[in-house]
């Protein structure tokens, strides 16, 4: 589940398409709910191969409990066993790659290329402890953000390179004294397969939504999302009954999202928990627009990886978001934008989508030729390749 597993598998799966051999160390499953999936209890290490990949899935804690304290130790617990695992598998690969958030798990990509003698790539998805404290998690003198910045500092410095998943990362990374040469973006895309998958759900006669103007959020319910302007949104526009909101996945802030919408007594929300991954589409293809929000306008170098989903299924989208993903939406006329927490602008833009519903269509067709273009895994696979090409090759020679 989430952008940082669609990422992963999808660069993982695309790599042995290429003819390279991909072994992946990650935890046991038991995101978001913090319980361990069925089939995964017992043992230390579980061994699967899928499409063609090695997967050993680790212990790691874990505790339906959401706090910060919780994901830290999850986060840390996994570094110390992947290293485990790592130095079980002993030396079989040319390099390493690790992706963050956590960012702990950067060194374990550091111990291990240490030990193997190997170069290791650190592929970031949100730059950590900065995205925590933009967030509102941390405040910017806490000691785990002070602690965070000193392990960043050496993740970057040691790292062989670093893979950012957008421009304004890595001009923040280069900012910090990180050489231009050691920085490639490659950004978050989508898997076609995944987009084109169908399953025979009426998800509107299923969920009581017939005849409704759905507008769909679908992702990771957390902090940085800042959903609660989506439930402000619904009650500002409680008397326009055709007008829903829908409300798919979990996370830390769900709990406090549905008690406001029952205290609020909103008719106009549904909330529909975790699906499997290839549901996701046919949700998408049902709903009539998405609508994407980040937490506040502090978040400025994120493009979240739900955008590019909505757009792979021709969806429409209202971003309520600063930054790089404003700038992206709007250069692709994808979508209308709002800046974070400006409720009445949201307001009239989904009565704008709603209102004119044929002629809004075009955002969405706009916003899937531009993925299709350059932004598939396939695409972004190479990329990848294409810089470990580079990084071995320096090696040798």
């Amino acid at each position: 589940m989430g952008g940082a597993a669609a990422r992963l598998s999808g660069l993982a799966r695309c790599m042995v398409k290429f003819g390279h051999a991909v072994t992946v160390v990650t935890g046991i499953p038991n995101y978001p709910g913090g319980r361990i999936y069925k089939g995964y209890r017992k043992r230390f290490v579980h061994k699967e191969r899928l499409d063609g990949v090695s997967i050993f899935r680790t212990w790691v804690y874990f505790t339906p409990l959401k706090s910060s304290l919780h994901r830290i130790m999850n986060y840390i617990s996994f570094m110390v066993f992947s290293i485990i695992v790592g130095i079980k598998l002993k030396k079989q690969f040319d390099i390493v790659i690790v992706s963050s958030p956590p960012l702990f798990i950067g060194l374990s990509g550091l111990f291990l290329s240490k030990i193997w003698h190997i170069p290791w790539i650190f592929d970031i998805r949100d730059i950590w402890p900065d995205i925590a404290v933009e967030a509102g998690e941390f405040n910017i003198n806490a000691s785990i953000v002070k602690i965070g910045r000193m392990i960043t500092k050496l993740i970057y410095n040691t790292a062989d390179h670093l893979t950012p998943v957008t421009i304004s990362k890595c001009e923040k990374i280069s900012g910090q004294g990180i050489e231009g040469n050691k920085i490639t973006m490659i950004s978050n895309g989508i898997d076609m397969n995944f987009i084109n998958s169908r399953d025979s759900i009426n998800w509107r006669k299923e969920l009581g939504l017939e005849n409704k103007y759905i507008f769909i959020y679908a992702g990771l319910i957390g902090i940085a999302q800042g959903l609660d302007i989506i439930i402000d949104t619904a009650n500002q526009l409680s008397e326009l009954e055709q007008i829903h909101f829908l409300i798919v996945g979990d996370g830390i802030q769900k709990i406090q999202l549905v008690e406001r919408t029952r205290q609020l007594e909103l008719s106009n929300i549904t909330f529909l928990g975790s699906q499997k991954r290839d549901k996701i589409p046919s949700l998408l293809r049902m709903a009539d627009a998405a609508i994407i929000p980040l937490v506040n306008p502090a978040i400025r170098d994120a493009i979240p990886s739900k955008l590019m989903e909505a757009w792979g299924c021709k969806r429409p989208v209202i971003l309520v978001a600063s930054g790089e993903s404003n700038r992206l939406v709007n250069k692709v006329s994808g979508g209308l934008t709002v800046e974070p927490g400006d409720l009445p602008s949201l307001l009239v833009a989904v009565k704008y989508f709603y209102r004119n519903a044929s002629r809004i269509q075009h955002y969405g067709i706009n916003g899937y030729a531009y993925i299709t273009k350059s932004f598939t895994r396939e695409i972004l696979a190479r990329q990848m390749i294409d810089v470990i090409d580079n990084i071995c090759t320096t090696r040798i020679d």
